[in-house]
């Protein structure tokens, strides 16, 4: 049963329904932040630790590795060269090191912990990602 079926069946009033969600939307945000700034979150009734793990990168050999344009480089070197620019070559990332958030549900007390999964949106990701950039935060490197 979704929100429109139980709001239109009397189960839910509209001025609770955005009360709930706010309070939601609020604590989404609170813990995006901390994660964002390198903090572990613990989630209440033992529902697992959310936290940013971080690995080397090492490709595996004779498997395709996909990588990112870095079209903030792209673009300034197409600025400079203009034979560059002609036959469209492109600067790519260069990941020494991948990030992970992930989500722990080892101590958690529920069932069928495994159908379930922690999927962060794109702007939080490009905030995580702004923040190691620029503060280089310190999370500890995992094997």
């Amino acid at each position: 049963m979704g929100i429109r079926e139980l709001m239109s069946s009397g189960g839910v009033r509209e001025s609770e329904l955005t009360k709930a969600t706010s309070i939601v939307k609020a604590l989404n945000l609170e813990v995006a932040k901390l994660l964002a700034e390198g903090h572990e979150v613990e989630l209440p009734h033992k529902m697992g630790t959310l936290r940013i793990r971080k690995f080397p990168h090492k490709p595996t050999p004779g498997k395709r590795v996909y990588r990112n344009v870095d079209w903030g480089r792209t673009l300034q070197w197409w600025a400079e060269d203009a034979e560059a620019k002609a036959h469209k070559r492109l600067l790519y990332q260069e990941n020494k090191e991948l990030y992970k958030i992930a989500w722990e549900p080892d101590m958690s007390s529920s069932h069928n912990m495994r159908y379930y999964q922690f999927r962060p949106c794109r702007s939080f990701k490009r905030e995580l990602s702004r923040n190691i950039k620029e503060y280089g935060l310190n999370i500890a490197e995992e094997v």
